[in-house]
């Protein structure tokens, strides 16, 4: 499954958090924090000075995945100074002596690099969160915002609900009745009178990670022998761009009349139409959702036309 992208979400992120409402469960999500902002000395501080991750962020991690209970901030499972390792996903992390260790591992094991990001902001935590839980709702059910975030918010509440309720289950209509991580976020802040300043530059490099997995989309294995589903329209750009660029300085010196027809705007319309075949062949093919892809810019063909090595006339 394919990541949306920091950049194509960050100013709806921002939205929503500046114009989410809490909705249910006001008193409670007051308690709740209250009882997170206890253990931000013990636990969630010491995180941050190691790896730089956010307190707040680790606190409705926390929540989440364990009700702060003292799980693995993995998944919430209650290892901790067993000696066994983790058995939901992700599975097998471990053996940990202490929570702190776990935690650790949680944010910096391979696909979350939580500790290389340098410049936290609030729509990248935000976009980390969701990403920490899994893309499904956003890549499959895009009419529901991620209840993981947003639940007990006007932007979950008034949307048509629906749940995974289960690690790839779908249940339409349902609503989460767990608190969402942004109503914590703004009570934690609100507890710590910490205002979240936001860097005039938002970073558009972050962590590839993973997410969780979706029952019904079962990829053919003649296909994945050669080919990343997730990556099927940048494949078909890669190749297809330079070449059309290639054609159209070749016939701009050969042919100036079809030179001057393969103009790099219409080259642009032949590359996004053929993205959007190929995203659709490969939709029927794997009976999945392919994300929908980005359209390519005349800029792009320029870009790729400048790329291109002298032709031999």
């Amino acid at each position: 499954m394919s990541e949306p992208g920091f950049a194509n979400v960050k100013d709806q992120l921002a939205d929503w958090w500046a114009n989410c409402k809490i909705t249910r469960q006001k008193e409670t999500i007051k308690s709740v924090a209250e009882r997170l902002y206890t253990r931000k000395g013990e636990f969630y501080d010491p995180v941050q000075k190691d790896i730089g991750v956010p307190w707040y962020m680790v606190a409705v991690i926390d929540e989440r995945e364990s009700g702060a209970s003292g799980g693995a901030l993995h998944n919430g499972d209650p290892i901790i100074g067993t000696g066994k390792k983790t058995y939901h996903i992700p599975a097998e992390r471990g053996p940990f002596a202490t929570w702190h260790e776990a935690a650790i591992d949680a944010l910096t094991m391979p696909g979350k690099n939580f500790d290389k990001v340098k410049s936290w902001n609030m729509p990248l935590v935000l976009y980390c969160l969701e990403a920490y839980n899994g893309w499904g709702y956003r890549l499959y059910h895009p009419q529901t915002p991620s209840p993981y975030m947003w639940s007990c918010t006007n932007i979950y509440d008034d949307s048509s609900k629906g749940k995974y309720v289960a690690d790839g289950k779908w249940q339409a209509g349902v609503t989460d009745k767990q608190i969402g991580c942004v109503p914590l976020l703004k009570a934690l802040l609100e507890l710590n009178n910490e205002v979240v300043v936001e860097p005039k530059v938002v970073p558009t490099t972050i962590p590839s990670i993973p997410t969780q997995p979706i029952e019904d989309f079962k990829m053919p294995w003649f296909i994945s022998m050669f080919i990343d589903s997730s990556k099927i329209g940048g494949w078909v750009r890669a190749l297809l761009a330079p070449a059309l660029a290639a054609v159209g300085t070749y016939l701009a010196v050969k042919a100036p009349f079809l030179g001057n027809l393969l103009t790099p705007e219409f080259q642009a319309g032949i590359v996004t139409a053929a993205v959007g075949v190929a995203t659709g062949i490969w939709s029927t093919l794997t009976k999945g959702d392919v994300p929908v892809t980005q359209p390519v810019t005349s800029t792009q063909v320029v870009k790729a036309v400048s790329n291109v090595p002298a032709v031999s006339l």
